[in-house]
């Protein structure tokens, strides 16, 4: 028994070293990025940024550490969205008051109108995530949330180009990225985590998006994990 869970272990080990190396093939490292947050941690070139670019960041759940230092290096405004209860009590704490953020309690999706999240697997970690439907799950444990587009966003507030996109939306970021590349609305820097781990999502539909927004201009820069920053191509 000790000897199968060490080569358990060392299966392990083997294939975290594989997907390292492989991140570091998979793009090309722009010396340019600076990360920004602490427990989420994203990658962006902040001389493309200034204090009136459109900055809009989708997910917030526990941790805002990444807007807040955004904030503080550049001095942006930044639309901030996340519906579930986790963000909105994120959102109430008295650190996360900050004027330069601008936080609707709405999920960004590929469509305006109400979405159907699933409450989260895990209790502490808080992420509510587009699974399968109740009906099909047998999990009656889901909710009805507002949602919006980012087509429809770009509409109502004349937005020509997003400067920066983050999305951190639990499997909902396919339909958003197949209704930005649609819409045809550039964006200079894209942060997105894909959730092809989860149930129901294969990995060619994370595949698929990456083509799509390969053909849409943007190249890939950063990779770690289901992490990527996406960069306009110069």
């Amino acid at each position: 028994m000790n000897q199968a869970v060490g080569i358990e272990v060392s299966v392990r080990q083997i294939r975290r070293w594989g997907r390292r190396v492989f991140d570091t093939f998979f793009c090309s490292c722009d010396s340019q990025l600076v990360p920004f947050g602490k427990d989420c941690v994203w990658h962006v070139r902040p001389d493309w940024l200034r204090p009136d670019s459109i900055v809009v960041s989708a997910g917030v759940g526990n941790d805002i550490s990444f807007e807040k230092e955004l904030v503080d290096y550049i001095g942006c405004k930044i639309l901030l969205m996340d519906p579930s209860p986790t963000g909105l009590r994120t959102m109430s704490l008295a650190t996360n008051q900050r004027p330069e953020i601008e936080f609707q309690p709405i999920a960004l999706a590929g469509r305006d109108g109400s979405i159907e999240l699933q409450a989260p697997l895990i209790a502490a970690e808080g992420s509510y995530w587009l699974g399968p439907s109740a009906a099909s799950n047998g999990n009656s444990s889901t909710t009805q949330f507002a949602c919006r587009s980012i087509s429809s966003l770009a509409r109502e507030h004349g937005w020509s180009h997003i400067d920066l996109l983050k999305i951190d939306i639990e499997g909902s970021e396919y339909e958003v990225i197949e209704d930005l590349v649609q819409s045809g609305l550039k964006v200079q820097q894209l942060c997105v985590e894909f959730h092809h781990f989860m149930q129901g999502v294969p990995i060619t539909r994370t595949i698929r998006a990456l083509e799509a927004l390969r053909r849409s201009g943007l190249r890939f820069a950063y990779k770690a994990g289901s992490d990527f920053t996406l960069l306009a191509a110069p």
